[in-house]
């Protein structure tokens, strides 16, 4: 429930995420690393709301990283929209990884932009209409086998 900004591009950004809990198995420690507690395959799924406010598409790139070494071929590089009349441009980037995991095996979630207009956004709850709080991440993590 945090917004996260691109301040220096040629840097990398672990994903934060601010409201976590433990569940049949799977916790978080600190505000980004998923654990996993039994040996199994599990999917890990990302919902990241982006948003730009340049007048150019800019793009991002997320991966995942276990036990803090890159994921082979688990990058992926969106263009988030450029602003428009005034309305910074959003993007929902929803991506899952499937992969073998160990008991205390973590993985996190990281980000980079090729601009600081960039950001993972949390947005508030609407007023009229009345809809819940727009959350700047989700993460799933379900054991497959």
């Amino acid at each position: 429930n945090t917004t996260q900004t691109v301040s220096n591009i040629a840097a990398v950004y672990t994903v934060t995420m601010a409201n976590t809990f433990a569940n049949l198995g799977v916790y978080v420690t600190g505000t980004n690393q998923i654990h996993f507690s039994a040996n199994g395959v599990y999917k890990v799924t990302y919902d990241l709301q982006f948003y730009n406010t340049d007048n150019n598409q800019q793009d991002i790139t997320v991966w995942f990283r276990k036990n803090g070494i890159d994921i082979p071929n688990s990058a992926s590089i969106v263009s988030v929209p450029n602003k428009h009349g005034g309305i910074k441009g959003h993007f929902i980037l929803a991506l899952n990884l499937v992969e073998q995991f160990s008991a205390g095996d973590y993985v996190e979630l990281y980000w980079t932009g090729d601009d600081t207009d960039l950001s993972i956004e949390t947005l508030p709850a609407g007023v009229a209409p009345v809809y819940p709080q727009v959350p700047s991440v989700i993460i799933t993590a379900t054991k497959v086998s």
